[in-house]
């Protein structure tokens, strides 16, 4: 029972902004928060802002920079698996160690300059 409240308070936030999303303008003048819209403009409100946003460029943009990094972490993550699972040399384990190390290092840390 906690966690299910928990859960509904958790979501709450997030709940009251899809609701806001496909709200009228005047439906959120009116304070009109939590109740069922009056109107549901779902196609008005997010075509207004794929056109005045510029949103369709931002989504393009996070495009080019996603696919490359990930295919190329893929390409490198499979070569470096392979070389350790095949090939054996004096340093193998050593290598393979601080490739588990570094998952134990959260990404934020490394983004903070020291």
């Amino acid at each position: 029972v906690l966690l299910i409240i928990t859960l509904i308070l958790w979501l709450l936030p997030l709940i009251a902004v899809m609701m806001t999303s496909v709200r009228t303008s005047e439906d959120i003048l009116k304070g009109n928060y939590w109740t069922i819209p009056t109107e549901f403009a779902l196609i008005e409100n997010y075509g207004t802002v794929f056109k005045l946003g510029n949103l369709a460029r931002y989504f393009f943009n996070s495009l080019v920079i996603t696919l490359p990094t990930v295919l190329g972490t893929i390409i490198l993550s499979s070569m470096t698996g392979y070389t350790l699972a095949v090939h054996r040399f004096k340093l193998n384990f050593l290598v393979f160690a601080m490739f588990i190390a570094g998952n134990f290092i959260p990404f934020q840390i490394l983004m903070i300059p020291v």
